[in-house]
């Protein structure tokens, strides 16, 4: 079994490429499964060996698992709105978990149930209109110099990340930076400025600023986005991302 396969590097380059033509020529004599998200280089490759093609999706009773589990994370003091988040997050989700903890994140920053129940009539329908409204609040909310924190917070988890060896495709062995170095990492201004306690933001800071956008592992203190759609939208060009406050914290390619 491999799983995983549209994650193997970037979209349409060469190691990718090398790759999925190695996977798609183990079909001789072999039972394989491979799990992929359909994406144009993967369907093409496949459709050219005697793959069978089946779609996998979350069922509606996965998620709403899924979101009721994380409601509990919500302040909601009437129960048929509870009834109402869950059910409108189970028939909107399109299978997708990072879409319903995106939601439940968004809400739980909402100061009442009012507010709340405005905004289930008004949840963007998939990840990338998501994460500009995550943006887009950033940019509305935050202090210049938290925003300033965010955006080197991000570009470090973008480009920062490392891997064993010259592979392109290791996924396992991708090294993460530690919570702990981030919090002096993005207060570093010049050689002669180096960060003290009092400008440091915290642990419990960073993170909430970054919400469901990553995760950490508390023993290991490794900190990462929590799902690799998120890196995908922060390596778009600027001209395929719309809202303008949301393009402020793109990580593109001059920031390498």
């Amino acid at each position: 079994m491999i799983d995983g396969l549209d994650e193997c590097g970037a979209l349409f380059d060469s190691t990718r490429k090398r790759l999925i033509d190695m996977v798609a020529g183990l079909h001789n004599g072999n039972h394989i499964l491979v799990l992929s998200r359909d994406e144009r280089d993967i369907r093409d490759r496949f459709a050219l060996v005697p793959f069978y093609t089946v779609s996998i999706a979350a069922t509606s009773a996965d998620i709403r698992l899924f979101a009721v589990a994380w409601l509990e994370r919500l302040d909601i003091q009437s129960e048929t709105l509870k009834i109402d988040v869950v059910d409108t997050l189970v028939g909107e989700a399109q299978g997708m978990f990072m879409w319903v903890r995106a939601q439940v994140d968004y809400l739980q920053r909402l100061p009442n149930d009012a507010e709340k129940r405005r905004a289930l009539k008004v949840l963007p329908p998939d990840l990338p209109r998501t994460y500009i409204r995550i943006f887009e609040t950033m940019e509305n909310s935050y202090s210049t110099q938290t925003t300033t924190y965010v955006r080197r917070l991000l570009k470090w988890l973008v480009l920062g990340g490392a891997s064993h060896g010259d592979s392109e495709i290791s996924l396992e062995d991708t090294i993460h930076p530690s919570l702990e170095m981030l919090r002096v990492a993005v207060c570093i201004e010049d050689q002669s400025n180096w960060p003290t306690i009092a400008t440091m933001p915290t642990k419990r800071q960073i993170l909430q600023w970054l919400g469901c956008l990553v995760r950490w592992k508390e023993d290991r203190d490794e900190i990462s986005f929590s799902h690799f759609t998120v890196k995908e939208f922060l390596s778009l060009d600027k001209k395929d991302v719309s809202s303008s406050a949301a393009q402020q914290y793109l990580v593109v390619p001059t920031d390498a």
